[in-house]
C-alpha cells in the first residue's frame, strides 16, 4: 500500500462501526496490516465446513450468505455491504462455519489475517481489548437471535414480534454470584437467559438457601412482579458466567402497544401455564442440567475413558461435546487457548466460544486438568453440576482440586462418584470417601460398564425410573414378582425405596440382585430363618432373633451407601414422634427398623430413638422419593391391603384368649389373630396418604395379594406370582397408553 492509499483506507476504516472506538494510531497500524482482496460475481469466499480465519471488511459490493437445509439445499439467510464486516465471530471463536459465502457482483474486500490479528493482539493489547469488545457485542446479538428463534418461549411469537422483542433487549454479562434482583426489590424488568444458568432462591437470614428453580438458556424470569407491579418474592443469581437479555417495563409497554395479543398471550399465558404445570406437579425447572463439570479427586484418578463412557451415555439424550484442555487448545488451534486467564484479552473470545458450543449442544462435559488450573477453575464456574471422581483403588484422600471444591466452587450442586473396577462384586468403604469429601450423595459406577453409566447418566439428567415399594407381612414377597414383569418388559429400576417388607425387598434389589436372584435368597433365608419366636408379650409377641437372623442372612454387614443402587428406607420415631428416612449406615439394623411392627417384634434403638415400622406414618414413600427423584418417572408397588371383609363373621366383643386358644377348629369363632389386628393397625394410620401416593407416581401396581395370610410363609410362591401377574397386566397397559 503507497502512502497515497493509506488515508483514504483509514477514513474508510472510520466509516465501519466496529472500528468506531479505535483512536487514528491504532487505525493506522490496522490500515498497515490489511490486504486487498476482489471477488467476481458467483464467486465463493467460505465454503460450508471451512474454518474463517480471516476479517473481511467489505469495501464494495455484495456478499450472500446462504446455510444448507436438511437436504442439503442452499438457503440464503442474509447479506453484507460496503462497509460491513464479515468472519469477525469466526475469527475470535475459531470454529468451523456451517454458512456458505458468495459475491454477488464484483466485489472489493479488506482482509486482516488470524495472523495479524493475534500480533495486533500482543501489540496493542488495548485497542485489541475494545475492538474484541465490539465483536463478542455483536456475537452477544447473535447468540440473543438464535435463543429467540429456537426456545419454546419465543418460537411461536409472530415474526414481527419477534424481531421487534430483539430490539427492544438489553444485553450484558453476569459473573457467578451476582444478583439480577433480590427478594424485596422492586421490578427491573423481565430476564432471558441467552448462555449461562440462573437459580431462583430464598436467602434465609441463617445463611441458608431454598432453591426454587434453575433456569438456562430461553428460560426467563422476573415477569410477575413486572406484570403485578409487586415487590420480588425471591431473589435470582447467577450461578456462573451468563448473558442475560433484559426487557425493561417501558419496552415491555411499547411491545404490548404495537403487539397486544402476542406479548400478552406470551408473558401473561406464560405464567398462568407455569402455575398450572406447578400445581399439576409437572414443574421440571430443577431439573434442566447442560454443563456437567468432572473433577478428580485426587491425582491418582484417570478422567479420559470416564469422561468418554459418561459423553457417550449422555448422547442418548442429546447432542454432547467432551472438552478437556487438549480439545480446546486444538480446536482453536491456540497453544494454551484453555489456560487463558480472566484478565487476560483472549479470555472473552474463550469464554464466548464455550458459550457458543452450550447453545449448539443439549449437554457439555468439562473435563478438569488434574490441578487447579486456570482451565479447571473456568470448567468450574461453567458447572451445572460437580462430579468429584475417584477411584476406590487408591485410600480416601484428596488433591488440589478435591480438597479445594468448597471455595472454588461453591454454588452448584456436588456429587461424589465412585469409580470401581469392572470385576467388582459390591462397592466398600462408600463411608470413607463420603467424610473425606464431605459429599452427602454419590454414585457408584464400574469402569466401562455400560448398563451402570446409563443408569448414572439417566439420575443427572432426569430420564430415570424410581420404583418404590410399600409394606404388608409376607405380601411383600410379591415384589420380587412385579419387579420380574419389569424386567421383562425392559423397565430400568435406577433407584429404589421402601417401607417395612418393602424395604426389605428394595434392598436386596439396590444390591444388585435381579429378581431370580432375589428369589433364590430370600427362599434360602426362609428356609434357615423365618420362625415365629414367641414370647412372653411384655415388649412384643416375638422376640426378634428370628426376624433379625433372616435380615443378617441377606445382607450381612453391609452398609447402604454400598449399594450399587440408590436407596432409602423408612421408620417411624417413637421418641419424636415423626418420619425417618435412611439412607446410610448399616442396612440389616435400618432395614430392622423399617419393619420392625409395633407389638409384634421390639423396637429399635438408634441414637437415644426408639424406631419402630415406617408403615405406622408412611407405607408409601413416594413423596420422598419424589424428592430425590429429579424429574424422572416413578413406579410404586403397592400391598398393603385391609381384611379381607368377605371372611369376617358376627362375633361377641368380649373373648376368653384362652377360650379361643383350645377351641376346637369347628367351634372357633372367625376372629382375627392378633398379629393381624397390630399388623393392619400399625398401617392405618398411612392408609390416608396412600391415595396421593398413587396420584404422584406414573406406574400404579396393586397385586391381589388379600387373599393370602400377610404373616404366614406357606404361599411364598404364589405370593410372587402374584405380584407377576398384576404387574405383567398394568405394564402391558401402561405401555400401550404411552404409545
Amino acid at each position: 500500500m503507497n502512502d497515497v492509499e493509506q488515508p483514504e483506507q483509514i477514513a474508510f476504516l472510520r466509516t465501519v462501526s466496529l472500528f468506531s472506538t479505535l483512536n487514528e494510531k491504532t487505525l493506522t497500524y490496522l490500515s498497515a496490516k490489511l490486504k486487498t482482496l476482489h471477488l467476481s460475481s458467483g464467486e465463493v469466499l467460505v465454503e460450508g465446513g471451512d474454518v474463517v480465519a480471516t476479517l473481511y471488511l467489505m469495501k464494495q459490493g455484495q456478499l450472500d450468505i446462504f446455510t444448507y437445509s436438511n437436504e442439503g439445499k442452499e438457503q440464503l439467510v442474509g447479506a453484507k455491504y460496503a462497509g460491513e464486516c464479515a468472519g469477525e465471530i469466526a475469527i475470535l471463536t475459531g470454529v468451523k462455519r456451517n454458512t456458505l459465502v458468495r459475491a454477488v457482483g464484483d466485489t472489493e474486500l479488506l482482509c486482516l489475517s488470524k495472523e495479524s490479528f493475534e500480533t495486533f493482539s500482543l501489540e496493542c493489547p488495548d485497542a485489541f481489548q475494545k475492538l474484541t469488545q465490539s465483536i463478542l457485542e455483536k456475537f452477544q446479538r447473535v447468540l440473543l437471535r438464535k435463543v429467540l428463534r429456537s426456545s419454546d418461549t419465543f418460537r411461536h411469537l409472530e415474526p414481527e414480534a419477534l424481531k421487534d422483542l430483539g430490539k427492544e433487549l438489553d444485553v450484558a454479562m453476569f459473573k457467578g454470584g451476582d444478583y439480577l434482583y433480590r427478594e424485596g426489590d422492586g421490578s427491573n424488568g423481565i430476564h432471558f437467559i441467552v448462555s449461562g444458568r440462573l437459580q431462583v432462591r430464598t436467602d434465609f437470614k441463617d445463611g441458608t438457601q431454598k432453591v426454587w428453580a434453575k433456569l438456562s438458556r430461553g428460560e426467563s424470569v422476573g415477569e410477575m412482579a413486572l406484570l403485578t407491579g409487586n415487590k420480588h418474592s425471591t431473589s435470582a443469581v447467577a450461578m456462573r458466567d451468563t448473558l442475560v437479555a433484559t426487557l425493561s417495563q417501558d419496552a415491555y409497554y411499547r411491545l404490548l402497544v404495537k403487539h397486544p395479543r402476542a406479548i400478552t398471550k406470551r408473558f401473561s399465558g406464560g405464567i398462568v401455564d407455569d402455575l398450572w404445570a406447578q400445581i399439576k406437579g409437572e414443574d421440571k425447572t430443577l431439573n434442566t442440567l447442560y454443563a456437567f463439570t468432572i473433577a478428580p479427586a485426587n491425582s491418582d484418578v484417570l478422567l479420559d475413558g470416564f469422561c468418554d463412557e459418561l459423553t457417550k451415555a449422555l448422547s442418548a439424550f442429546g447432542k454432547t461435546l467432551h472438552l478437556n484442555s487438549a480439545r480446546v487448545d486444538s480446536i482453536l488451534e491456540r497453544k494454551g487457548a484453555a489456560q487463558t486467564l480472566h484478565d487476560d484479552a483472549y479470555n472473552l473470545n474463550l469464554t464466548q466460544w464455550l458459550n457458543e458450543q452450550e447453545a449448539k449442544h443439549k449437554f457439555i462435559v468439562y473435563q478438569t486438568d488434574t490441578d487447579a488450573t486456570s482451565w479447571s477453575k473456568r470448567c468450574l464456574l461453567h458447572a451445572d453440576k460437580v462430579l468429584l471422581v475417584a477411584s476406590t483403588e487408591t485410600s480416601p484422600k484428596l488433591g488440589e482440586i478435591g480438597g479445594s471444591l468448597g471455595y472454588l466452587c461453591n454454588r452448584v450442586d456436588k456429587r461424589l462418584v465412585l469409580l470401581h473396577k469392572r470385576e467388582t462384586v459390591a462397592p466398600f468403604n462408600t463411608i470413607k470417601w463420603l467424610q473425606k469429601t464431605r459429599l452427602d450423595l454419590h454414585f457408584h459406577v464400574r469402569d466401562k460398564n455400560a448398563q451402570d453409566f446409563n443408569r448414572f447418566v439417566r439420575l443427572l439428567t432426569g430420564n430415570s425410573a424410581s420404583l418404590v415399594l410399600s409394606g404388608g407381612g409376607t405380601h411383600g414377597f410379591a415384589h420380587i414378582g412385579a419387579i420380574r414383569a419389569m424386567e421383562e418388559a425392559g423397565l430400568q429400576i435406577d433407584q429404589i425405596g421402601g417401607t417395612s417388607m418393602g424395604a426389605v425387598l428394595a434392598a436386596q434389589h439396590a444390591m444388585g440382585w435381579d429378581s431370580n436372584t432375589m428369589m433364590e435368597k430370600s427362599r434360602e433365608a426362609i428356609k434357615r430363618h423365618f420362625k415365629m419366636d414367641y414370647t412372653l408379650p411384655v415388649v412384643s409377641l416375638l422376640r426378634g432373633k428370628s426376624w433379625g437372623d433372616f435380615l443378617e442372612t441377606l445382607f450381612g454387614d453391609s452398609q447402604i451407601e454400598d449399594l450399587w443402587l440408590n436407596y432409602f428406607c423408612c421408620a417411624s420415631s417413637l421418641t419424636e414422634a415423626k418420619l425417618k428416612v435412611y439412607d446410610s449406615g448399616p442396612l440389616s439394623k435400618y432395614v430392622r427398623a423399617s419393619s420392625a411392627i409395633p407389638g409384634i417384634v421390639p423396637p429399635i434403638y438408634d441414637n437415644g430413638d426408639l424406631i419402630v415400622d415406617g408403615a405406622v406414618l408412611n407405607n408409601m414413600p413416594v413423596n420422598i422419593m419424589q424428592e430425590r427423584n429429579n424429574g424422572g418417572l416413578i413406579y410404586a408397588v403397592d400391598v398393603g391391603v385391609g381384611l379381607n371383609s368377605s371372611q369376617q363373621k358376627p362375633f361377641d366383643p368380649v373373648q376368653s384368649g384362652w377360650r379361643l386358644a383350645f377351641a376346637s377348629k369347628k367351634n372357633k369363632p372367625n376372629i382375627p389373630s392378633i398379629m393381624s389386628i397390630l399388623m393392619q393397625s400399625a398401617t392405618m394410620g398411612s392408609q390416608i396418604t396412600q391415595e396421593k401416593a398413587r396420584n404422584m407416581t406414573d406406574l400404579y401396581i396393586t397385586p391381589q395379594v388379600q387373599n393370602y395370610s400377610a404373616l404366614d410363609i406357606k404361599d411364598f410362591d404364589a405370593i410372587v406370582e402374584a405380584g407377576y401377574t398384576a404387574a405383567k397386566i398394568k405394564i402391558e397397559q401402561w405401555l400401550t397408553e404411552k404409545m
